[in-house]
């Protein structure tokens, strides 16, 4: 069971270092990407979460179910524009077909980040468009990066990081994703050390 075996995880980092208890993120790559959205939606282990970062992955379409605690729950996704191996889908497909390995189907990446934004009390009054707000734009090593989203303001993100490329994860990725932590997670003091 690998929800279990990162909540055992978690406990036993925690026995060993000091941890601080407000900043662990998830941070997955294809099917860990996969599992990233399992931990975000486990009502056991959502909880202890400051943030997620799925790369290049969404889950099959039966793994739907939303945030699980009023807890506010960051997300930033990055998603290649090419990938055929969990390809990201567009704004209108219920469900994408890979063509990599013939028929595994998946969550399109802009559901995803729909629902996330709705159940953190976004507006998403057209969920079937492009997400109507730039969180950011530009280009990183040669690769465009468009992140869009539907919740404005301060509010915990839900944000959809498209690039100009295929299943890969350049390092900018965890830039980027530790940047969006810093902005969009619980503050606290920062000298401080909690242990658990």
């Amino acid at each position: 069971d690998d929800l279990l075996f990162v909540l055992d995880l978690i406990r036993d980092i925690r026995k060993r270092i000091c941890v601080d208890n407000k900043r662990i993120y998830a941070v997955g790559i294809s099917n860990g990407a996969m599992l990233t959205w399992s931990m975000a939606q486990d009502p056991k282990i959502a909880p202890r979460l400051a943030g997620i970062a799925p790369m290049i992955g969404t889950p099959h379409p039966d793994y739907l179910q939303g945030k699980p605690t009023a807890k506010a729950l960051p997300s930033i996704g990055f998603y290649g524009d090419r990938d055929n191996v969990i390809p990201p889908g567009n704004y209108q497909e219920s469900r994408v077909m890979d063509t990599a390995f013939g028929g595994y189907y998946w969550i399109p990446a802009h559901r995803l980040h729909t629902q996330w934004a709705r159940d953190h009390g976004c507006s998403t009054p057209n969920p079937n468009a492009r997400a109507p707000f730039v969180y950011r734009s530009g280009n990183q090593q040669g690769i465009s990066v468009q992140c869009r989203t539907f919740c404005q303001g301060n509010k915990p993100m839900s944000v959809d990081c498209r690039l100009s490329m295929g299943h890969e994860t350049p390092a900018f990725m965890l830039t980027m994703a530790i940047e969006f932590f810093e902005k969009h997670s619980p503050r606290r003091n920062r000298n401080a050390v909690t242990t658990q």
